[in-house]
C-alpha cells in the first residue's frame, strides 16, 4: 500500500536544487520520515507486532483485485487512498466501491494489453482528453505531449512486465524512495475483497 510520491520527488529534486532550497526540501523529507516511523510504532501497539508498517511491500495475486474503491473512499474522507498508507479507515466506504471490470478506464487498459492495439486505437487518448477537458489535468497530464509520454511510459512498463512476468517494486524504480511510498496502492474491503 502506498501515498503520494513526496518522499522520492523530494529526495530526487534535492539533487537539482540549489542548496538553500535542497537544504528545505531535505528537512522535510527528514520530518516527514519521522512521522512515518511514529505511525508504525503507534500501530505495532494498537494491532501488534504483526501490524504492518507504512509503505510496506506487500505481495499479493494482481487478479484477486476486482474493487475500485477510490471515489468512494474520497467522498468520506477527503483524501484519496494514494494520500495515506496502512490505514483501517471505517465506515461505508467498500459498499460503494465499484467493480473493475465495468470500469471503462480498466476495460480500455486491458483491450490495449490483450490485442496490443495502440492507445489511440482502444480509445484511451480520447477518454483523457475528455478528462482533461473537463478537470484542466488527468493523472499529471495536460497536453498530447504530456499524453504521449505517459503512454510510451506505460508502454515500456507492460512490455518490461511482460518480458520477465514481474513488476518490480516502486523502490527499485525511483532512486530515493523511501519503503514503496509512490507506489501501487490497494484497497482492503472489510470482507477482504481488494
Amino acid at each position: 500500500m502506498s501515498v503520494r510520491n513526496l518522499n522520492s520527488k523530494d529526495t530526487i529534486l534535492v539533487n537539482i536544487a540549489p542548496k538553500k532550497t535542497a537544504g528545505r526540501m531535505w528537512d522535510r523529507l527528514q520530518r516527514s520520515r519521522i512521522v512515518i516511523y511514529a505511525y508504525d510504532v503507534l500501530n505495532k501497539l494498537c494491532y501488534g507486532y504483526d501490524a504492518p508498517v507504512k509503505f510496506q511491500r506487500l505481495y499479493w495475486d494482481p487478479g484477486a483485485i476486482t474493487l475500485d474503491g477510490r471515489s468512494s473512499f474520497k467522498r468520506i474522507y477527503a483524501v484519496t487512498p494514494a494520500e495515506i498508507s496502512n490505514v483501517i479507515a471505517g465506515g461505508d466506504w467498500d459498499l460503494s466501491a465499484r467493480r473493475l471490470e465495468k470500469l471503462l478506464k480498466f476495460a480500455i487498459s486491458k483491450e490495449k494489453v490483450v490485442s496490443g492495439k495502440t492507445w489511440h486505437e482502444v480509445g484511451e487518448y480520447t477518454y483523457m482528453r475528455k478528462d482533461i477537458a473537463r478537470k484542466g489535468t488527468s493523472h499529471g497530464c495536460s497536453t498530447e505531449k504530456d499524453l504521449d509520454r505517459r503512454y510510451s511510459i506505460l508502454d515500456d512498463l507492460i512490455e518490461e512486465v511482460s518480458a520477465t512476468r514481474r513488476l518490480r517494486p516502486h523502490s527499485e524504480v525511483v532512486q530515493g524512495a523511501f519503503r514503496e511510498a509512490g507506489g501501487i496502492g490497494v484497497l482492503i474491503s472489510r470482507d477482504g475483497e481488494m
